[in-house]
């Protein structure tokens, strides 16, 4: 490619069967060389090292922290008296590794910085007292490997160490497809596609860590070599074997000869990888030696630890090869997860419904949410992904304010994934928030993928000597699959809908992660705190809201933009107002009762919430909007409950010309010309508010002032209404049903006043009634009961009489 190695030396995975560690980190090696990573921190190919110790320690030992919310997810042992030693060689598959350092477990520099106390050397791959094994080799004796007799223990503090950190993880195709539909004899088909992906890898400089069928799984077992030839050439042609051994893909050669491979059992066609082994090279010293006779053979006869592995092996799978970064190292920042059990398996649904993966998490610290990160399954997969901030009583993830959002272009292979937000999210201690995905395959389905492993009871039956615990607590993970959303801890919902069931595998939460930078030392504030509270009526009907900084003058911004939005729904509730000479300070001003949020986006920092709670305290006024010259109309008053308010308030006409008030037991308007006319409304606490009246040309101009009065007549009536029809639909009852009247003269309208049911009066958003016919609308859901309704009717006369009001009283019996 481009002449330079990014090739890390051979190791000696011995004295465990931890060659799944071993290929994983050599890819991690490999990737971070390639990468430039390593030159800054001062390695090359020969010196840097990363700790395969460090990910098998936390890989076989289960979370061990009470206080966590996940304690005791990861593998467990049926015989509890086991070793660290004694699981190390249990085994293991590669994606342990990538499912690791996801969750910000490695990988770590065998000679990096340790905490007091602990051992300098302990990330390296030997035991507390660095015991060896010796073998006699030639008639000499010689160091062969540490000895498995030794402490391989390392301190719990040690799990969430990382001198690099995972970016991206690619699960690619493997060039062998297995149909397995009869266990006892599957049939292999030779995929082209795993073959043209792995040389992808190779040509991005990645090395790609894969498993096999190998003759033996560890250089010290004896065997039959039956699919590795004297070349160092490897086929295995038998579908039916599983694979037990993992090692590293660092080149090819397609003309590579299948002449080279075991006689008799040659592969179809020419082509091989190159593969690093973890078995020793003669080209090393000890530890890494082995017996040092291993692969093939260098000009000086000595055995390299390489090897030639056919494009047509039967057996290859689980090839991934691995992306790091730096971008939180160094930094005092938190992983917000719930995932740490190791994957075997991955699980998937497809809808042509929508459906979304969420997870919800709660801030430890006050903290900058900089980058989030999932998981995909399949090749092409574009990702919809949003943040939301959310409310203290939270009913699921999409409840709150959403902070950030965006679509990814497609993905070429599934894979862990780690993006970094358009504007970070700065989050208080103990708030709450979301990630939710959206992954939409190449097909146009959705996707859902589970992360799964074997189970205790079917490990049990199988004979297996560990299992997987997966802990998924309620209020964690969410799904939105058949159109609602579900708490992914329900096992019965799990079970009946999706088709896992956990006597078969655990599960784990969902792979969505948050990755947040603490800020201890610079803090985003405003004068009101993140709580707005204001009262629906003048004079605490606005709040001025003011930012400021405290914290490291350093970090301290010079002159940073601030941008203040609201959500949508929170528009009719308040108005903002930004201070157009100095962002830094916006005026919100209330509209009506409710809660809302404002957003507001610091240059440099993120994006906050502040809650804005409009009370329902004060009062609020209604007037119709709209009369004629001469016309008279009542101003009705009521609070925020909708009830009624029949004194403790005054009213003016600041347009007395246009609109003139009388009182008389209520306050009246008459129209007196033709304009607009402003109508302030007040009581003594302070509550005020003003609405517009728009007087029009009458279309019965006034004659002569001596007008008769109207003499009208009316009595209103019983109605009855059946409860059981009213629980299905609306009741609809005409005027002449409704009351006796007679006398009214000119236009005449209607207007529902108050509603009551005994001495409570909160029933009035239960009718309706027609301002021009006076038909009257029962809505549905109304309870039994009598009610009773107060009803105005208006008649605005005519050239002989004068406009009139009349209340009538209805009553609505519901049984």
């Amino acid at each position: 490619m481009d002449g330079k190695n990014y090739i890390t030396p051979v190791k000696f995975q011995n004295p465990f069967g931890t060659c799944w560690g071993f290929a994983a980190i050599a890819a991690a090696e490999s990737s971070i060389l390639s990468s430039g990573l390593a030159k800054e921190d001062g390695y090359n190919e020969n010196t840097l090292d990363l700790s395969e110790k460090h990910l098998v320690n936390f890989i076989v030992k289960p979370i061990s922290d009470k206080k966590d919310s996940q304690y005791g997810e990861g593998f467990q042992y049926f015989d509890e008296s086991k070793t660290t030693v004694e699981k190390f060689n249990e085994g293991g598959l590669p994606v342990y590794a990538s499912s690791m350092f996801s969750s910000g477990i490695g990988p770590n520099l065998e000679d990096r910085d340790v905490p007091d106390g602990v051992s300098s050397d302990i990330y390296e791959y030997h035991g507390k007292n660095k015991w060896v094994d010796k073998r006699k080799k030639n008639g000499e004796w010689i160091n062969y490997c540490y000895s498995d007799e030794d402490d391989w223990d390392m301190p719990e503090e040690l799990r969430f160490k990382q001198s690099y950190v995972l970016k991206e993880s690619f699960i690619l195709p493997s060039p062998a497809t297995i149909d397995d539909e009869d266990i006892d004899n599957k049939k292999y088909t030779y995929n082209p596609e795993g073959t043209l992906a792995i040389k992808d890898q190779l040509m991005n400089k990645r090395a790609v860590e894969i498993a096999f069928c190998a003759d033996t799984s560890r250089p010290n077992q004896t065997g039959d070599s039956k699919y590795i030839s004297k070349n160092w050439a490897h086929y295995t042609y038998d579908a039916n074997e599983e694979a037990n051994h993992a090692v590293t893909i660092v080149g090819w050669d397609d003309n590579y000869s299948k002449n080279n491979f075991v006689e008799g059992h040659e592969p179809p066609e020419d082509g091989a990888w190159l593969v690093k082994n973890s078995w020793g090279s003669g080209e090393e010293n000890f530890p890494n030696k082995g017996g040092g006779d291993w692969g093939i053979k260098n000009e000086d006869g000595v055995g390299t630890g390489y090897f030639w592995l056919s494009y047509y092996d039967q057996t290859l799978c689980v090839a991934e090869a691995l992306e790091f970064d730096k971008s939180n190292v160094g930094k005092s920042y938190y992983i917000d997860q719930y995932d740490y059990m190791p994957v075997e398996g991955v699980e998937e649904t497809s809808t042509p419904e929508e459906a979304k993966m969420a997870n919800v998490f709660e801030a430890e610290v006050t903290e900058k949410l900089e980058q989030i990160s999932f998981v995909t399954a399949t090749p092409g997969t574009v990702v919809d992904y949003s943040v939301y901030v959310l409310p203290e009583d939270f009913k699921g993830p999409e409840d709150g304010v959403k902070v950030a959002s965006g679509i990814t272009a497609p993905y070429e292979y599934g894979g862990f994934h780690k993006l970094a937000l358009d504007n970070p999210v700065i989050l208080n201690k103990g708030q709450h928030y979301s990630i939710v995905i959206k992954e939409i395959m190449a097909d146009g389905n959705y996707n859902i993928n589970f992360q799964i492993s074997m189970a205790e009871q079917a490990a049990k039956l199988q004979g297996l000597e560990k299992y997987a615990k997966g802990i998924v607590n309620p209020n964690e993970s969410f799904i939105k699959y058949k159109g609602e959303w579900n708490d992914y801890s329900d096992d019965s919902y799990v079970r009946k809908n999706l088709d896992l069931e956990p006597f078969i595998v655990s599960r784990d939460n969902f792979p969505i992660k948050g990755y947040c930078t603490e800020m201890p030392n610079l803090n985003v504030d405003f004068n009101t705190g993140d709580y707005v509270e204001i009262a629906p009526v003048y004079p605490d009907n606005s709040e001025s809201i003011v930012t400021y900084f405290k914290g490291d003058l350093d970090l301290l911004p010079d002159d940073p933009e601030i941008v203040w939005d609201q959500t949508e729904e929170s528009k009719a509730l308040f108005k903002l107002t930004p201070d157009e000479s100095d962002s830094s300070k916006c005026e919100v001003t209330s509209i009506k009762p409710g809660i809302g949020y404002i957003k507001v986006n610091v240059e440099g920092f993120g994006t906050q919430v502040i809650k804005v709670k409009v009370t329902k305290t004060g009062k609020y006024f209604v007037g119709d909007g709209f009369m004629e010259v001469g016309e008279k109309n009542t101003i009705c008053v009521y609070d925020y409950k909708d009830e009624p308010i029949e004194s403790g308030y005054k009213v003016e006409s600041l347009n007395p010309d246009i609109v003139s008030i009388s009182y008389d037991s209520e306050y009246e308007m008459t129209g007196l010309k033709v304009g607009n006319a402003l109508i302030r409304v007040y009581d003594d606490t302070g509550a005020e508010t003003t609405f517009t009246v728009e007087v029009k040309a009458s279309d019965n101009p006034p004659g002569p002032t001596n007008k008769k009065a109207q003499k009208i007549k009316a009595k209103g009536k019983t109605i009855k209404v059946k409860y059981k029809k009213l629980k299905k639909k609306k009741a609809v009852v005409k005027r002449k049903k409704l009351m006796k009247l007679s006398g009214t003269k000119g236009k005449v309208t209607y207007k529902l006043y108050k509603v009551k049911k005994g001495k409570k009066a909160k029933f009035k958003k239960y009718f309706k009634i027609s301002k021009k016919t006076g038909k009257l609308t029962v809505k549905k859901k109304l309870k039994k009961g009598t009610y009773k309704l107060k009803i105005k009717v208006y008649a605005s006369g005519n050239k002989t009489y004068k406009n009139a009001v009349k209340t009538v009283t209805v009553k609505v019996k519901v049984k």
